[in-house]
């Protein structure tokens, strides 16, 4: 048995989209009914994805490949991908025909809570470094006295 190694992880300048894509993927990998061969089937279909329709059509000729499984084992898959409620399959109408796949978020406001979470932070992180910038860039003078004309020094 051979085992593969995905890598999940999105890039800091992820579009939101993208991220909401990585959420559905957790949501995917979350999932105890779904096996490994499912998750990187899901994988798959995601990278498919029209942005403007929310749509994907690979042929399961592709799909298997991709996945190095059976066109048979494609259907399997898809199915318990549709069953425990992450994709809709429309069945092509004809032999030449592909399905089309659509994500199903379970939990939108999830998503939404992440997003606000990340945005928070970033303009956290942003303000911290444009504090630091400020304060590395002007110099402060202390003067510290004392009654004796002497003892009077700067730091």
């Amino acid at each position: 048995m051979t085992e593969k190694v995905v890598r999940l992880t999105p890039r800091a300048n992820a579009q939101p989209d993208n991220r909401r894509l990585f959420a559905w993927l957790r949501q995917v990998q979350q999932d105890p009914a779904i096996s490994s061969s499912g998750f990187e089937l899901a994988f798959v279909i995601m990278q498919h994805i029209n942005n403007s329709s929310g749509l994907a059509w690979p042929t399961q000729e592709t799909l298997a490949r991709a996945v190095d499984v059976s066109d048979r084992t494609v259907r399997t898959l898809t199915e318990a991908l549709a069953s425990n409620g992450h994709i809709t399959v429309r069945h092509g109408q004809g032999r030449n025909t592909p399905n089309q796949y659509r994500l199903i978020w379970k939990n939108e406001a999830d998503i939404d809570d992440e997003r606000r979470k990340q945005a928070s932070a970033y303009e956290a992180e942003k303000e911290e470094a444009d504090f630091r910038s400020n304060d590395e860039n002007t110099e402060t003078d202390f003067l510290i006295t004392s009654d004796k004309p002497e003892a009077g020094f700067r730091i």
